[in-house]
Order: structure tokens, then sequence, then C-alpha cells
């Protein structure tokens, strides 16, 4: 009988592990993430609003859905990520069979963008009280998930007040799978880190 274990159970280090991952330090393996579409003032503002509307909020220690309401939905919204051609799925269970170690991985991702049946990018939501950096292993799991496994693979880390981008790709001239983590954006920086996690996002939505 196959153990199973799911995925917010495993450390970073048994994720590496398991499926042979390596961190890549390089600044430019994450190049793509950094060419970046501008906002306008009012796109702006209604982030601000959005920072605002969070911060007051978050002395109550807001849960994982209230994160998704009252930050990453307007986010995904106003980078054009939850509107056709693009399809948010939301708690879309995966499983991976691991045979060698007979071993079952099960999870469910928070919000999974898709176009035209592939991935965009999966999103990993956790309570305000979660250091954002805690989700890191579970998004990497569910990033193994994907079945087109050519193409580099994103995924983004929230508590409400930090972001962390993601990317899971083969490295140039190699089989091993590698991984790296952006900065950690914070909504306690002036001028507003949203700014830039939004850009990201839009970035996925104009180059897919």
């Amino acid at each position: 009988m196959p153990q199973t274990r799911h995925a917010n159970t495993l450390s970073l280090l048994e994720v590496e592990q398991q499926f042979n991952l390596q961190e890549n330090l390089d600044p430019q393996f994450l190049i793509e993430l950094q060419l970046e579409p501008l906002l306008s003032d009012a796109e702006k503002h209604w982030l601000d609003q959005i920072r605002n509307d969070f911060l007051s909020l978050r002395r109550s220690d807001p849960t994982e859905e209230i994160v998704k309401l009252a930050v990453l939905a307007p986010l995904l919204s106003l980078a054009g990520l939850s509107r056709y051609p693009f399809i948010p799925v939301a708690e879309q269970s995966i499983e991976i069979t691991i045979p060698d170690d007979d071993l079952i991985l099960r999870g469910r991702i928070d919000v999974l963008v898709l176009h035209k049946n592939l991935w965009t990018i999966i999103v990993e939501s956790k309570r305000y009280s979660i250091n954002a950096e805690v989700g890191i292993p579970q998004a990497l799991t569910y990033l193994m998930a994907n079945p087109n496994l050519n193409q580099p693979r994103y995924a983004l880390i929230l508590n409400g007040t930090e972001f962390i981008f993601l990317k899971l790709s083969s490295a140039p001239a190699s089989k091993i799978l590698q991984y790296a983590t952006t900065d950690l954006f914070t909504l306690k920086r002036h001028p507003n880190d949203l700014y830039i996690v939004s850009r990201r996002l839009r970035k996925f939505a104009t180059s897919s």
C-alpha cells in the first residue's frame, strides 16, 4: 500500500530530493519576470486602495480566504488573468505518484490560471500570520504536477502582505530542473510593492 502525504507537509529539502531539484541563484534565470508593462495613474490608485484595505484588516489575522478575496482577486482582475481567454480554477486537486518510493503526493492548488488548457501560473495563498516563504515547497510540488513539463512553470505565493514569484524550469544545456524565487515583495514598503506584483502578473497575460 503506497504511503500518501499532503504537499503541505513536505519540507523544501524533501521536495528538492524527491524531484531532484536545484536552486538557481543566477538573476538571469528570472530575467523574463523583469520585463514589466507600465501602470496608469488610475491603476496605481486602485492598487493603493487594495493595500490600504488589507493593512486595515491585518490586525484580525485574515484567513487564507480573506487574502484571496481582498488581495488576490483584484490583482488577477487588474492583470487580465480572470477573464477570457484566461480561466481561473479554484481548489484544483493534484496527485503525483512516485513509484520508486511507493509514495503518493496529494494537494489542492488554491488558484490555477489556465490559457488554452495550459497552465499559466498557480497561486498558493496563506493566511496573514504565516510567512509567504512557507509556501515554497508546496508550490514547487504543485508545479511538478503540470502536464506540460517542457515549458517554464510559474507560481505566486502570498499571505496578503508578502508576495514571492517562483519559477521552475530546465536550465540551458541541462536536464536537471532548477527553481528560483524573486525577492520578497511587501505592502509595508513605500512606494507600494503591489505595483511590481501587478506588473509582473500582467506580464503573464501579455506573453501568453
